[in-house]
């Protein structure tokens, strides 16, 4: 992270001589159409930005100008950077600091990234890489700590076995949020040891446990595993799905991401079923490096949710402080409030969203779906870009599926049935 961040306890003395009129701003943005995702309103209130955090948000920031202060003037929408709630750099083929730069000219100032891909060939060595890579970035990437590698026990074998110690060591660096998708959880729901040490591991921190109950049973199993701790869930494909993790207590987790379009058949527990929309987020899960070059990301999801009948303002808020508020940071980004990371985004239609300027932390860094910042990388060592050993070559025959009985042409196979953009598949045969 940028050294010359300060926390917000650390420059609150400045942010309240800029409110007060005693000190002139870095940054005022004049004229603009506020949406405060704390009370679902849209405001013409002006901001005053003073060392990357919002010092003055009201109707009037004209006592924050100085003869040096940047005065952007703007009569559309400002509205907060977008928050991705749960993601895998890894799914893009990037990097942190490729990914930061792709998804950056589409308003997403705040990642939540679970690196799994990498512990599961690096172990926590790989997890540090991204970890490290991730906080030198311009905007704002938090880790999980992956909690399952290998995710099914038993049924794969990985590079690397994340262990309970490696979770709790990873909960003491600065850039941990919590502990990623807790994908076994038929380990949890039957009580195995070390599933249960490693979400108490970062309950220890104070930190989130990130869910992944990828079944359709909402029955005893299903409680069973809420019972063990899991905070969020982005594994739901229904309305019924949604509604029953909110019921306990977890954060629902709605997802458009490259493959999986779960909003659609989950939203409708907030614009039909009249459920509180506090306790639901959207995110990605996964973007292919095409989906976001083409169709953008954060951004993208908000859209989607728009369009499936949901007001903008509540599709704002689950793209930015109840994301913020569910990792415990409702009081450092999310909104757009007095000592918050001066994350913001200038756009023209609240619907269709087009993204004409992205500010992070009180710096603009896109302008017009044009990155104009620089996204540092770390000097990735040798063994982490020679990690895919075959051993022996492989040849054709190899993969070759004898028939039984003498058939020349004819074998009954498993295969796995697709269920289209959804994760869940079919066991079939043909």
């Amino acid at each position: 992270m940028d050294n010359s961040f300060r926390a917000w306890s650390e420059c609150a003395a400045d942010l309240v001589a800029v409110a007060a009129g005693r000190r002139p701003a870095d940054l005022v943005i004049l004229g603009g159409q506020l949406a405060n995702v704390h009370t679902r309103e849209i405001l013409r209130w002006d901001v005053a930005i003073a060392a990357g955090r919002f010092a003055y948000v009201g109707p009037d920031a004209s006592h924050c100008i100085g003869p040096k202060t940047e005065v952007l003037r703007w009569s559309g929408y400002v509205i907060p950077g977008l928050c991705d709630g749960h993601m895998h750099v890894e799914s893009g083929m990037l990097t942190p600091a490729e990914f930061a730069r792709a998804v950056i000219p589409h308003g997403t100032t705040t990642m939540f990234t679970d690196p799994h891909e990498i512990a599961n060939v690096m172990g926590l060595p790989g997890v540090k890489l991204m970890h490290d890579e991730g906080l030198m970035q311009p905007v704002n990437i938090f880790t999980q700590m992956p909690s399952c590698a290998p995710s099914a026990p038993g049924l794969e074998t990985t590079g690397y076995e994340i262990s309970a110690e490696d979770v709790a060591e990873a909960m003491q660096w600065p850039g941990i949020i919590g502990l990623g998708e807790m994908m076994n959880f038929p380990g949890v729901v039957n009580g195995d040891a070390q599933m249960l040490a490693e979400m108490a591991a970062t309950a220890r921190a104070g930190k989130t446990i990130g869910g992944h109950y990828a079944s359709p049973d909402l029955g005893p199993a299903f409680h069973a595993y809420a019972a063990g701790g899991p905070a969020d869930d982005h594994e739901g494909t229904c309305e019924a799905d949604a509604v029953m993790r909110v019921r306990q207590g977890m954060r629902s987790m709605m997802r458009l991401g490259s493959a999986w379009y779960d909003v659609e058949t989950q939203i409708t527990a907030i614009t039909e079923k009249g459920l509180d929309p506090r306790n639901f987020i959207l995110c990605t899960d996964d973007c292919h490096s095409g989906t976001l070059v083409q169709d953008g990301h954060m951004n993208r999801v908000v859209r989607h949710a728009i369009a499936c009948g949901c007001d903008p303002l509540v599709a704002l808020q689950m793209a930015t402080i109840n994301t913020a508020t569910h990792f415990g940071l409702e009081r450092e980004l999310g909104s757009i409030a007095p000592g918050r990371r001066a994350d913001v985004i200038f756009t023209s239609d609240l619907r269709e969203l087009p993204i004409q300027r992205v500010i992070a932390r009180g710096k603009t860094v896109a302008l017009a779906g044009k990155i104009t910042t620089e996204c540092p990388h770390i000097a990735w060592p040798a063994e982490a870009r020679n990690t895919v050993h075959m051993g022996a070559k492989k040849s054709a025959a190899e993969f070759a599926i004898p028939a039984p009985n003498g058939a020349v042409d004819v074998a009954k196979v498993r295969v796995i049935g697709v269920v289209e953009n959804q994760a869940p598949t079919q066991a079939l045969e043909a």
